[in-house]
């Protein structure tokens, strides 16, 4: 009798109740361009109608393996799937999910022509229960990132994987350890620790479910808890193993996100007491840490660690390294100092000396996308001046064309000034448009845009779409951002931190008003320039997005820049640095807590910030628990006006009596005199 010879590839797909999307993920497997492959499906003691479609599609498919086993956990299931594969390779699936057309030929064609890999994943889709598209995740592709960044979080995402079946043999397959709720981190970690080497197909091939009873979502915070436990458990056994290799990813990790990853967001939010120190520790262990950072650096991330009790050393090396501005605002947050006392900002713009409108393009050692914005720029606003201006004195200005219209800044130039001085005291534009790196205008929304601006708005605004250099379509183009687009604002833009410079058209005049620390800032400045002008000023969008590529993760050493771009953010939704943090609001007594509400409303009458949905719940929360009498306050009445119902809970919660009531009546009456308004 013939022998059947073993196919390339067997699918491992668990299923545990997962009767609305069975049919379509399997469906799914079977609709494959490469057809060489078994599927091995074992049902975990389903109790809804799984068996009876698994059933159905095994008797339809000679290639459909199907094995049953009382309910034992989703890595028992993964074992007993793994044990009865025959194929090269195992391609992972979740039995909620949908795998493109392409993905088991190019990951099997990946695997095929790289010896040194073990897995490869790909860039995936999200999808609501219902089939939408609800957005795009991104994973680094280069191995040594997904070396580094596995200490981090799990830097493969397992459904999109592929795994040499050697390999997952070779340390033992998944975990069944009861309870656990990231085997795929674990294994992707022991495998790791071997020796093993990842990489992420630069193309989406994966739809993944958003899926409410999924572990993700229904089980989040024991998940978390295996996750850590991971991770931490990782980065001990490389400690041991190649303690200078886990030096250099602790150092990685801690540059290229010093305040922590999207893991390590999710982890405060999720087990507060939870923290990522074991890196910073494992430096400040080593006899010369400051072959890592330099002093301001680990004051720095010690403070992302510890934050208030980290404030006092990190704002006297703020001084020392020249940079008063940001020790004084990180003394205010704290009750240290007084906002009031804060030094002076040195961003002194230059008047206009034409009506047109002037481009600004910071540029840096990195960038490679000049001359594709200035023919941008040409082809989509002809007749604009550009200014090109490098952002530090190490950028190259020798090989730069100035064609007609273009205005070069040298290096030279930056050293007498900030750059972004230099670039308005060379502009004439009575209108100013910006166009960072990695952004591109679009001729139609450019042109609505000017056209606002001509109808006498002083400050417009262009939302974007985002692509993904990490992620490319079927065309190898960056891969754009499917999610919905929300209804932007001026709001919901602050709110989702969504407002950057090359956003924005405006009146050269409304530079006059902002009060910046353009020397300290450095690369921030573009930060601090963008925040100002939305907080400031009422802003009106214009039809239309222009093209914002998101880069691909790199490791590059961020600290400084990073804590710049919180410390900036935190001053304008604080108030200009009036409201501190919460941290410290225990210490206020009613009459201190008056001053600073006093302040505050002060600085809104003046129209110097904007109080938008992110940053609304510290002004609720600090009238509601520490101003006696809050109605008396314009702010106050603000937030009441747009937040009704959440500040009346908020006032019930806090025991405050009688105060709903009022509120409410002020609702009404304001409600009234508005509709009052409107006959």
């Amino acid at each position: 009798m013939p022998t059947v010879s073993a196919p390339d590839i067997s699918v491992n797909l668990a299923v545990f109740n997962a009767e609305p999307f069975l049919v379509e993920s399997i469906n799914s497997v079977l609709s494959q361009s490469f057809q060489n492959f078994e599927l091995i499906v074992v049902d975990d003691g389903s109790t809804d109608g799984s068996l009876e479609i698994l059933d159905k599609f095994a008797q339809q498919d000679p290639r459909i393996k199907l094995f049953r086993q009382a309910n034992s956990g989703v890595g028992a299931a993964r074992n007993l799937a793994l044990k009865n594969s025959r194929g090269r390779y195992i391609a992972v699936m979740d039995a909620d999910d949908i795998s493109l057309p392409g993905r088991f030929a190019l990951q099997k064609d990946f695997l095929d022509t790289h010896a040194e890999i073990d897995a490869v994943g790909s860039q995936w889709l999200m999808i609501k229960p219902n089939g939408d598209e609800a957005g795009i995740d991104t994973h680094a592709t280069k191995p040594a990132m997904i070396q580094a960044l596995m200490y981090g979080y799990y830097a493969l995402h397992h459904p999109t994987t592929m795994i040499r079946r050697s390999s997952m043999e070779a340390v033992g397959g998944y975990s069944e350890e009861a309870g656990r709720l990231c085997v795929d981190y674990d294994l992707f970690m022991r495998m790791q620790m071997q020796g093993g080497k990842f990489s992420n197909l630069p193309v989406a091939l994966f739809k993944w479910r958003l899926n409410p009873d999924g572990i993700t979502h229904g089980k989040a915070r024991r998940q978390t808890e295996f996750v850590v436990k991971t991770r931490t458990e990782g980065f001990t056994r490389l400690s041991h193993t190649d303690p200078d290799l886990a030096l250099q990813s602790a150092r990685n990790l801690l540059m290229s996100f010093p305040e922590g990853t999207w893991f390590d967001e999710k982890l405060r939010q999720t087990l507060p007491g939870e923290d990522r120190s074991y890196l910073l520790q494992a430096l400040k262990s080593t006899p010369q840490p400051e072959a890592y950072f330099s002093a301001l650096e680990y004051r720095i991330l010690e403070w992302f660690e510890g934050r208030l009790p980290a404030a006092d050393a990190l704002a006297a090396e703020l001084r020392n390294s020249g940079l008063p501005w940001f020790a004084h605002q990180l003394e205010a947050r704290y009750g240290l100092a007084s906002a009031d006392d804060s030094p002076p900002a040195d961003f002194k713009p230059a008047k206009a000396r034409s009506n047109q409108l002037s481009v600004l393009l910071p540029y840096s050692t990195a960038d490679s996308d000049l001359l594709e914005r200035i023919a941008n720029i040409h082809e989509c606003i002809p007749g604009a001046e550009i200014v090109v201006f490098p952002t530090e004195p190490g950028a190259v200005d020798d090989n730069i064309p100035a064609p007609r219209g273009v205005i070069l800044i040298s290096t030279k130039a930056i050293l007498r000034t900030s750059p972004w001085e230099a670039a308005l005291k060379a502009a004439s534009g009575g209108y100013i448009a910006y166009l960072e790196p990695n952004c591109r205008f679009d001729a139609v929304s450019a042109l609505n845009a000017l056209k606002k601006l001509q109808l006498g708005f002083p400050l417009v605004y262009v939302p974007s779409n985002r692509y993904y250099l990490e992620a490319l379509d079927e065309h190898g183009l960056p891969y754009k951002d499917p999610a919905p687009h929300p209804k932007w604002t001026q709001e919901t833009l602050l709110g989702q931190n969504r407002i950057i410079l090359s956003g924005f058209c405006h009146q050269r005049s409304l530079l006059e008003k902002l009060q910046l620390p353009a020397s300290e800032c450095g690369s921030a400045f573009s930060t601090a320039l963008a925040m100002g002008l939305a907080h400031r000023n009422e802003l009106v969008l214009a039809d239309g997005r222009y093209r914002q590529y998101i880069p691909c993760l790199s490791l590059k050493n961020r600290v400084t820049h990073r804590f710049k771009q919180h410390m900036l953010i935190w001053y304008f939704d604080s108030a200009l640095g009036t409201l501190p943090d919460k941290a410290v609001w225990e210490k206020l007594n009613a009459s201190g807590a008056e001053v600073i509400a006093r302040k505050l409303d002060a600085i809104a009458r003046a129209g110097a910030f904007y109080p938008h949905w992110k940053n609304r719940t510290d002004f609720r929360d600090f009238f509601v628990n520490k101003v006696p009498s809050p109605i008396r306050f314009a702010l106050f009445r603000q937030l009441i006006e747009r937040y009704g119902p959440e500040i009346n809970d908020a006032l019930a919660r806090a025991g405050r009596s009688g105060e709903p009531l009022l509120c409410s009546a002020y609702s009404v009456i304001i409600r009234l005199t508005h509709q009052f308004r409107l006959k």
